[in-house]
């Protein structure tokens, strides 16, 4: 009944072993790499704009490094559109960087980890992470980062994501190349 965090950046194969095969409930089991993964991307973006990465909104989808979707086109800070807040140059050498990022180092790791145990321990006051998640034992993906709502037993809701449909595509096809 416990909620099981995966850590590392490499887990999410193990997320999805322990859905399908071992039967864990899918929201019990989640890695938390890609939050690693989004407070380093929030701290470069944070930069770029003089703001604290507090003030950042981004969102990881699909299975990173190779099959991700930063979700640049929905992505704010102090709650206005980052094409609005940087420029074209900034925002090129982030896209830039931003794949460069992966795998978080272990620092990033562990914090992302703490995070998500204050969370489930309920002293954190963030409840929304993007996490490596197991959608159902009957599915052949293995796992996504997806947004996710956390409550002391897990997962307690999987959050829809608005993309741009340059985006919705170049998800479509990382995921269908997974498969």
């Amino acid at each position: 009944r416990t909620p099981i965090i995966c850590a590392g950046a490499s887990q999410g194969p193990l997320v999805a072993n322990g859905v399908r095969r071992l039967g864990i409930n899918p929201k019990r089991i989640f890695g938390s790499a890609p939050w690693a993964f989004l407070s380093s991307l929030k701290a470069l973006v944070a930069l770029e704009a003089r703001v604290s990465p507090s003030e950042v909104v981004l969102n990881l989808l699909g299975v990173p490094p190779a099959h991700s979707v930063i979700t640049w086109s929905s992505a704010t800070i102090s709650g206005c559109p980052l094409e609005d807040t940087l420029s074209p140059p900034q925002l090129t050498r982030l896209r830039n960087q931003g794949e460069l990022l992966w795998p978080p180092g272990p620092y990033a790791l562990a914090s992302a980890a703490t995070r998500i145990v204050e969370a489930l321990a309920g002293g954190g006051t963030q409840r929304t992470f993007t996490c490596f998640v197991a959608k159902s034992q009957e599915e052949k993906l293995g796992v996504q980062s997806v947004g996710v709502t956390l409550g002391s037993g897990g997962i307690e809701d999987i959050l829809s994501v608005t993309l741009s449909s340059l985006e919705q595509v170049r998800l479509d096809n990382a995921l269908q190349n997974i498969q």
